[in-house]
């Protein structure tokens, strides 16, 4: 062989193998880049699918406390030696209570129940779904089916528990599968389990959150039972060993984790939903979105041009990754624009490639969340008419919240003595607060629920404010406006006080001069700013179609007054920082306004 052939062959070698050097480290970054950021995708578009979940149960949370609260189960759970016909009667009247809490929990857009069972200790019973195979026919026979495994192994299980996935016949006869909930009933002096609610959450619900995004996805129980998949696994089915102990060893609210699944390594992220008794699973898979002709007809280039320069073969190679990157570039782009708030930026590929591919499906999760957020807007107007007539029946849910959670630590540190206290204060506070759906309430009720809002902030938040009211006798049947005063002290609390002192005080005064009433709240907290005085008073004076949502406690109770006493009564600031802050509400004096309402 010859010298020049024997060069010729080294630098064809050469060439070949620094071109497919170039070409494969280059394929093999594009990919690993694709690939994290697909990842990135996935995660973002799951946590909007866990919020959804969130919402689900927190709603049949808040709709079973409320039964608890508003059917009279505990009076007849006390009654002992019934006779059959005061049975049945109480059986009918507990499931139409049950029935009507599944009416207005479809009402509300939750749908959230397939059926809701009610079992007193004393053997009356309520069944709203009596097709399905339920394991336990009366309340004896619940505890003992929760007690197999691992519930009711002490007393601290008084709230609400999502256990395990039952079968159901519906009218139809067809058949349902439903995630089962408990909450256990106590009597409020012995605190002993008197009863128990038993619901069922239909599992195609769950299944229709994430299916169209996420067909490979899955919840499952803590402890390795399905409660819906889109894989052959069959709900009340347990999972594979590999993945169910993965499971059951997540911590947090998030987390990566590993398993094996036929003999192969997988990845998977993991939500925690249903208050930590269930988990969302969503797989991590490779896409394969490399594995198209695209890329064969790249190394088969790679091949043909094994005699071109280095030069050429590195340019070329240059120039392909470029042309990735720079969809890669746009595409992320696009997200950092989402992430900062902009809804309706989309990806706008110009070629037909992978990484176009992988932004169109971007711009598909996109459409399908915005989608969902715009099914659940409601118009402005809408929105003003439910605050106005449903403003009576509004409870806070972070006071309701922040108390459950203090009560709990009471109970978990065997403080029983002070969370009853907390317990009798926030049912006093919350029964003030609905009057009976009387819209029109007198003075010296308002300053009770007052007093009942402070002495709860004494108890669970350790806030001991003074409360000074000086009422004209005059005023002293005056009827007003129901939650009036209540939402500017609970101001004075929130803004007036907070990270400033913890023992001011409220002075209450109502005056009639000139056929008006004046009432005046004033606190003795950290004041406010001349500049945000005006700003405030601007804002009070707005119209009520003028949209604003600065202030938003003070401007509702501005506007109900402009609606039930006339455009020309309101309320207004005044300030000083750091010494006062004074809200005067001016209203006409009209006696007997309100008179059926409060006698109602």
């Amino acid at each position: 062989m010859t010298l020049w052939k024997k060069i010729l062959i080294a630098m064809v070698s050469i060439i070949f193998f620094i071109s497919l050097m170039i070409g494969v480290s280059a394929f093999d970054l594009t990919g690993t880049v694709v690939h994290d950021f697909e990842s990135e995708i996935v995660e973002l578009t799951a946590d909007n699918t866990v919020e959804q979940m969130l919402d689900l149960f927190s709603g049949a949370r808040d709709i079973i406390t409320r039964m608890v609260e508003e059917t009279g189960t505990h009076a007849i759970a006390a009654r002992t030696g019934l006779s059959a016909g005061e049975r049945a009667d109480y059986e009918r009247a507990l499931r139409s209570d049950l029935i009507d809490f599944l009416e207005l929990s479809q009402m509300t857009g939750a749908d959230t129940f397939h059926f809701i069972n009610m079992y007193l200790k004393n053997g009356v019973k309520a069944i709203t779904a009596g097709e399905g195979v339920l394991p336990y026919n009366d309340f004896d026979e619940v505890c003992d089916y929760l007690s197999r495994d691992r519930f009711l192994s002490a007393d601290e299980y008084r709230n609400i528990m999502w256990y395990d996935v039952v079968q159901l016949s519906n009218s139809q006869g067809i058949r349902v599968d439903c995630f089962l909930c408990v909450r256990f009933l106590y009597d409020r002096v012995t605190m002993e389990r008197i009863g128990a609610i038993v619901a069922g959450v239909d599992t195609d619900k769950l299944w229709n959150m994430y299916k169209t995004i996420f067909p490979e996805a899955m919840i499952v129980t803590t402890w390795g039972d399905v409660v819906v998949s889109g894989k052959s696994l069959a709900p009340g089915q347990d999972l594979p060993a590999s993945l169910a102990q993965a499971v059951t060893q997540v911590e947090g609210p998030k987390s990566r984790i590993s398993y094996v699944m036929q003999e192969e390594p997988q990845q998977a992220l993991c939500w925690k939903v249903a208050n930590g008794y269930a988990c969302f699973v969503v797989p991590l898979q490779e896409t394969g979105l490399f594995e198209s002709n695209a890329i064969r007809q790249f190394f088969f280039h790679i091949s043909i041009v094994i005699g071109a320069a280095i030069l050429v073969t590195s340019l070329a190679a240059i120039v392909f990754s470029k042309s990735v990157t720079n969809g890669l570039r746009k595409l992320e782009n696009v997200v950092g624009r989402i992430a900062e708030g902009e809804r309706n930026v989309r990806f706008k590929p110009k070629k037909h490639d992978e990484v176009a591919y992988v932004g169109l499906q971007f711009n598909y999760m996109l459409d399908q969340l915005e989608k969902y957020y715009t099914d659940l807007q409601l118009s402005e107007k809408e929105k003003t008419d439910l605050e106005l007539s449903l403003l009576n029946a509004k409870i806070n849910p972070h006071l309701l919240y922040n108390t459950l959670d203090i009560v709990a630590w009471a109970i978990k540190n065997d403080d029983r003595q002070r969370a009853e206290q907390i317990v009798y204060a926030l049912s006093d506070f919350f029964k003030r607060s609905l009057a009976k759906g009387r819209e029109y309430t007198t003075l010296e009720e308002c300053m009770a629920l007052i007093r009942s809002y402070l002495e709860l902030q004494r108890l669970a938040g350790g806030k001991d404010y003074r409360l000074q009211v000086d009422v004209d006798p005059q005023l002293a049947e005056y009827k007003l406006l129901h939650l009036l005063l209540q939402p500017i002290v609970e101001n004075s609390v929130k803004h007036g006080f907070s990270a400033f002192r913890d023992d001011g005080t409220i002075c209450i005064t109502a005056r009639l001069t000139d056929g008006l009433v004046e009432l005046h709240v004033r606190d003795d907290g950290v004041g406010i700013a001349p500049d945000q005085v005006a700003a405030i008073n601007r804002t009070l004076s707005e119209e009520l179609h003028v949209e604003n949502r600065r202030h938003y406690g003070l401007r509702n109770v501005a506007r109900r007054i402009k609606v039930y006493y006339g455009k020309e009564y309101g309320m207004e600031i005044s300030s000083e920082a750091g010494e006062y802050t004074d809200v005067t509400i001016r209203i006409p004096y009209t006696k007997g306004l309100g008179d059926e309402e409060c006698s109602n």
